[in-house]
């Protein structure tokens, strides 16, 4: 056999093999990426092996939790959100001039891509201990997690009963997280819709690139 046809066939399997792959991380099916890193990853929670991320994991053990999984996957977390992502939806809820809650605030980045549009209240500091701090704002959440642990936050709006629009893979709307989804719709309250976003909206800022790259997204919407 052609020697080049060889090789385009092992070509086409090694990226089908890829984007199986990236489905399953994206779903939370695969909690790590690149091999070289998983020496670094000895110290998973004990307590946690025997949990998915996308499981109901009791609050006091997701921070240890998200953390192995930021570790895991930090390359493919880190893409910031701007403006125009946001834009079309906040005109199409109403939210023009509303005060909206930025959990995963950082270092004011998101406060910036949003200056016109809403006004971002939040503060610097970790996710976990910020969400449930007695101060915590009680304003409306609009945010874009690290994918690694979005289910474990997704559990914590929920189990707080905040309404939310949350920046989500397409792979969160395949059919096995659609009866994710449902479920926890049944077990925590409030229903789930849908905003779609075009081509424009689903490019993000990455500072390891210095770029706006193009990733697969819609907005996740719960309401109570």
């Amino acid at each position: 056999m052609n020697t080049q046809i060889i090789t385009q066939r092992e070509s086409r399997l090694n990226n089908r093999a890829k984007q199986q792959l990236m489905t399953r991380y994206l779903v939370g099916e695969v909690k790590s990426t690149p091999k070289t890193i998983r020496p670094e990853l000895s110290d998973k929670p004990e307590k946690q092996k025997k949990y998915k991320s996308s499981g109901i994991i009791p609050f006091n053990q997701r921070k240890e939790f998200s953390e192995y999984l930021f570790k895991a996957n930090k390359v493919s977390d880190e893409y910031y959100t701007r403006g125009h992502t946001w834009a079309r939806f906040i005109t199409d809820y109403g939210l023009k001039g509303a005060t909206i809650f930025e959990p995963f605030y950082g270092d004011g980045t998101s406060r910036e891509a949003l200056a016109g549009l809403v006004n971002v209240v939040g503060k610097a500091g970790d996710f976990w201990d910020n969400i449930n701090a007695p101060d915590c704002p009680q304003e409306y959440i609009m945010t874009n997690p690290p994918f690694s642990f979005k289910w474990l936050v997704i559990q914590t709006f929920l189990e707080k009963r905040r309404p939310f629009a949350m920046i989500m893979p397409w792979q969160t709307f395949y059919k096995s997280c659609l009866n994710r989804l449902n479920d926890y719709a049944e077990h925590y309250g409030g229903s789930w819709t849908k905003y779609k976003l075009n081509s424009k909206e689903q490019k993000f800022w990455s500072p390891e690139k210095q770029e706006m790259v193009g990733i697969g997204c819609s907005i996740l919407v719960w309401t109570f």
